[in-house]
This record gives C-alpha cells, structure tokens and sequence, in this order.
C-alpha cells in the first residue's frame, strides 16, 4: 500500500474549462463556506462553517521544526512542544512570582550539571582517572541540588492544568506533533466553547512557562531509547537520512539525537520559542459550528495584541543527486531485514510532485499495484513493499523512497535488482491509462472520505496555508489530476529514478547471525 509522510499538495495553472464534476461542484461548495483573515500583526485565519454538530475542530500551526534547528539544537522543535503542555504564567502555577525565583535559580543549576556532566564524559574518554572522580561528586553534587530545588518548585505547579481547562469544557483530541517542517496543536471542542480555546492558545503564543525541564528532559530521552534506539528500521532510517543529506537540515532526526537531547537546556528552548512561537509564522484553522464575524471578532481579540516579529530565514544548502552511485548505507542489528532505495526529486509546487505521487500509487497502491503484484504475489521475493513520495517533508528537495522487506531465503542483491527493472520498465514502456485513472480514481475517494471529517479539514486547510501560503492549493490539487497524462509519468520517472542517481540503506542481521543461519 502507499503511505504519505506529508499531505499531498500541488499547485499549477487550472486546466482548459471543461463540465463542472461532482468532484468540482463538492469543492465549489466547500470553498464557499471558507474565509480566510491575515490579521495586521501576520497570523493567517482560515475559517470554514460545517454545521452537522454543534463542535468545532481547531488547529494551530507554526512553520517551527527541526528544519528550524542547528546541530546543536537538534531536538528542540520536538522538546519544545513538550515544554509547553506545562502551562504559562496564568496557567498551570498557584502563585508565579513566588516559582520564577525557583525557575531562574534552575536554570543555572541545571547548567553547571550539565557543565560536570561533560567534564565526566571528557575526563573517561581521556582516561583521567583522578578528573573522573573529582567531576563524578560535582555531578552527584549538582544533581542533589537540583532535585531538591525542583521539589520545592513544585509546590507551586498545577500539573496539567490546560489538559484539565479542556476536558471539563468537553474538549476532544487535545494533542499536538513536530515535523521536519512544522508543529502543530490541535483541539476539538463544543463550538460554544470556542473562547476558552482562543484565550488559552493565544496565552501559549506569548506566555508559556518552560517548568520541569529537567525532568522532561529525560522523558523525551527515554522517549527516543524506546521508539527510534530499540527500533532497528528506525534507526536505518535515521542513518539512511544523515547519509544522503549530509549537512542539509532533513538530515537530522525530528525528536534529535541523543548526544543532543541530554544537553538541551531551557535557553535553547526559549530562544527557539521566542524566535518562532509568532503570530507570523503561525496559521489557525478553525473548522465546524461557527459564524465568520464572531469567530474573527474573537481571533482578533486574543490574538491580535501579540506583537510579530522578525522570522530568520536561513539559506538552505541544496541537495542534489549522487554522482557516481552514493555508497549505502548497511546497518548490521537484529531485526526484520530491510531495503530503502531512494532517490531526490523536486517539492511542491513542481509539477513532478504531483506526477511522482501518481507514480508512487501505481506502484505501491493497492493489491493491484505493479510492485505488490510482482515482487509480493508473483516472484514471492518481498514480504511487503511500501513507497514514500514526500519524505522527510515538503519545504526542501524531498525523497521518493521504496521501503521493502525481502521474503525469507531472498538476498538483498536480488530484491534491489527487481525494483530496479520495474522502475526501469516504467522509464521504458510507460503506465497504462487504465492505471492512471484507477489511481485517480482511488485518490479522489479517499479525500472526498477525509472532507467528511472536521478535523481533517483543519489539519489539511492550516498545513497547505501554511507551507504554500495558499491553502486554495488543497483543492487545486485534485482538480489538477485530469490534466496528468501516462506521459508525464514516464517523463519524470526518466528524470528522476535513474538508477545512477540511487541512494540506498539496507538493514541486515549481524555477522554472527547471519552465518549460522
């Protein structure tokens, strides 16, 4: 089956006029009950009515991720949105002029650990047994401190107090993610509870509080030990990305490295929040029961008073094909064999995007799919295949990745060969227009399905306004479908999939496994 890392979006010139479909007058009417508001400080409204139950679905975007990072401050897009579940300086403390003095104090304790902590680290690599030791007590020393001050601070702490605002107000799905591109945080509530949504994010724009960082440090550490280091095709992933970008920012893993996480410190944190957390860099969806003129009133109420502010815009190193063939990546570790081939190709708004996608569903988009036919049902050499058309995100060159697990006895030479020659068949010979328009057609119901969905609505309307400027592009994707023929298919895959231009990773059993087997 097709897995999509990222929502598909493409934008181009509208095709010759033709008969309105029903997919077109499904959108008409979905467009008409949109508004879109930038307010003078830069925040972007997108309202839309849907008035099938009396709730609404609101999300919040900022273009914030670990795009966004440095290598030093890998991690902190993803650390930050743990920071600021715990509360503001109204929200989630009892008296806070009395814990800002514990906060501050905090800080600094946490650093100089942090400082010992290295000092311990530098001293064993450099076998000083006698600067080990020494550095060994200044940490216990320091850890003791700031243990016993975060207990005392936490007298004054409400724990989860914003989870506990929305759920006695009926909320649903309060929730948040961080993306190479962006982070996100979402709520569905009763749609005459609208307000205490706006006073509550607006109060997380400007007024978060990063309380407990110490201790979320370690969760977020854990956090990564159990769901990426003990997870063996995660961590292929990860080194296949660091290999084939390099330096580029989608290089680096959204939750960070662990080297990274240990030492992330509440500076780095509010550095990165008062750099990004803006009403300019930021988009609202809001999706259900309202009515525009209210909703807008009340937007700009909260919202409006928070000053913008200037957003950095780091020049980016471009990526571009491996010339001759990139050396792989191979992760010896226990664990389901694994082959990811991927290859760069443009992000949107170019029109390969769009003509990759299509490819990608062909390939690996149902039981009928050309991979999944041939490599699964007829030569019986993979246990599974699945394709990538947008990874890891959509503001830089992306990837077109096939992930594949050979079946049992197959080597990984071979499968990587099948593929090939499939890819190479489609540079050949082409897709049928009967594939084509399966997909299409497939691709169409799906997201005719998702629009039923109120949060859907609002996750897809803020991520296009946000990453496009224009969330319109949501519609001008699937309107666009028609115009794609068999042949700008085969053209892109021409240019894009060439084996030349291949990088890959494959994940093995170690050496000693692999030869008593």
């Amino acid at each position: 089956m097709l897995l999509s890392l990222s929502v598909l979006f493409y934008s181009g010139a509208m095709s010759a006029q033709v008969p309105e479909s029903p997919l077109d007058e499904t959108f008409t009417r979905l467009e008409g009950r949109i508004k879109r508001v930038e307010l003078d400080n830069g925040l972007r409204l997108i309202m839309m009515r849907n008035d099938y139950a009396p709730v609404v679905a609101c999300y919040m975007k900022f273009k914030a991720g670990s795009a966004d990072e440095t290598d030093r401050t890998s991690g902190i897009a993803h650390m930050l949105e743990h920071m600021l579940f715990k509360g503001t300086r109204r929200v989630g403390t009892r008296d806070f002029e009395s814990e800002e003095k514990y906060l501050y104090v905090s800080q600094r304790w946490m650093n100089k650990l942090d400082y010992w902590r290295k000092q311990l680290e530098q001293a064993r690599a450099d076998q000083d047994e006698s600067g080990a030791a020494d550095a060994q007590q200044q940490v216990i020393k320091w850890r003791q401190r700031l243990d016993a001050l975060n207990a005392m601070a936490r007298r004054f702490i409400i724990q989860e107090e914003d989870s506990y605002l929305y759920s006695v107000n009926g909320a649903r799905g309060y929730n948040a993610y961080t993306s190479a591109d962006l982070t996100n945080y979402q709520v569905n509530l009763p749609a005459n509870r609208l307000e205490v949504w706006a006073r509550l994010e607006s109060d997380r724009m400007q007024n978060s509080v990063l309380r407990d960082f110490y201790t979320e440090r370690y969760v977020v550490a854990e956090e990564r030990r159990m769901r990426v280091e003990n997870v063996s095709r995660r961590m292929l992933f990860e080194q296949f990305l660091s290999n084939v970008y390099g330096t580029h920012p989608y290089g680096r893993p959204v939750i960070g490295p662990m080297e990274s996480i240990q030492y992330l410190n509440q500076g780095m944190a509010m550095d990165f929040y008062k750099t990004y957390y803006a009403p300019n860099n930021a988009v609202i969806a809001i999706v259900g029961d309202i009515q525009f003129d209210e909703t807008e009133a009340l937007i700009r109420k909260y919202f409006g008073p928070i000053p913008a502010r200037r957003i950095p815009r780091v020049a980016r190193p471009e990526v571009h094909p491996p010339v001759p063939h990139r050396e792989e990546v191979v992760l010896e570790r226990e664990g389901t064999p694994m082959l990811i081939m991927g290859w760069f190709k443009p992000a949107m708004p170019d029109p390969a995007d769009l003509h990759l996608e299509l490819l990608g569903e062909i390939l690996s988009g149902g039981k009928e799919a050309r991979l999944d036919q041939k490599l699964v049902n007829e030569q019986k050499i993979a246990a599974g295949v699945s394709v990538y058309t947008a990874y890891p995100g959509q503001r830089y060159t992306n990837l077109f990745l096939i992930q594949a697990a050979p079946a049992p006895g197959v080597g990984m030479d071979q499968l990587e060969a099948s593929i090939n020659a499939e890819i190479a068949r489609v540079v050949r010979d082409g897709v049928t227009q009967t594939e084509l328009d399966r997909v299409r057609n497939r691709m169409r119901a799906d997201f005719i399905y998702e629009l039923r969905d109120i949060s859907n609505l609002a996750d897809n309307l803020s991520y296009y306004e946000l990453l496009t400027g224009n969330y319109e592009t949501m519609f001008t994707y699937y309107r666009e479908l028609d115009a794609v023929s068999i042949d700008d298919i085969r053209n892109a895959a021409r240019e894009y999939l060439p084996e030349a231009h291949l990088m890959s990773a494959r994940l093995v059993p170690p050496q000693n496994e692999a030869s008593e087997q």
